[in-house]
């Protein structure tokens, strides 16, 4: 399971018994942004490396200067890839690894599932009404280990708006 925050964040938290849900603690902490997360989706493959897909904001989301721990600054990618490395348990992320990404802040990112493909396929759609099909592949080592992706825009399609819903108390 995992979280996003508002100060760019994303903690992943496991259990230390899945039946007992005060023994889930965060077992990881990355920054993927200093402009903030909006979206995030564990990839549906059980059998390959966790890949999560992070969307970021465009502009700060908030004043940095108040917060008492200062962060790392990140790169300012608004689409990332992040992976489990399982050498070191950390997770890692190539800012190289998505050419052509957003230029505005990511709404939502969803993986299809995966049905026997060489290679995942990730969606995603920023506010400048931009809807992105990627084709995800998983680079290797002669060992077979994960060392990274290689991400390619499959479809790009512009919608005519998109709908924001707002909650009112």
């Amino acid at each position: 399971m995992a979280a996003a925050c508002s100060n760019g964040t994303v903690l992943v938290f496991r259990p230390k018994e899945v039946t007992n849900v005060e023994s889930w603690a965060a077992e990881s902490e990355f920054v993927a942004s200093s402009n903030g997360v909006t979206a995030i989706a564990w990839s549906q493959c059980s059998y390959q490396p966790f890949m999560l897909a992070v969307g970021c904001c465009s502009k700060p989301s908030l004043d940095l200067s108040l917060l008492e721990k200062p962060i790392e600054r990140a790169p300012e990618d608004l689409l990332q890839i992040w992976w489990l490395n399982e050498k070191t348990g950390k997770y890692e992320s190539d800012a190289e690894s998505i050419p052509e990404n957003h230029k505005e802040t990511i709404k939502d990112v969803a993986w299809a599932p995966f049905m026997g493909r060489s290679y995942h396929i990730l969606l995603s759609c920023s506010m400048d009404c931009d809807l992105t099909f990627w084709k995800v592949n998983i680079a290797t080592n002669k060992e077979g280990e994960m060392m990274g992706v290689k991400v390619k825009v499959m479809s790009r399609v512009k919608l005519e708006a998109i709908v924001v819903f707002e909650c009112k108390e």
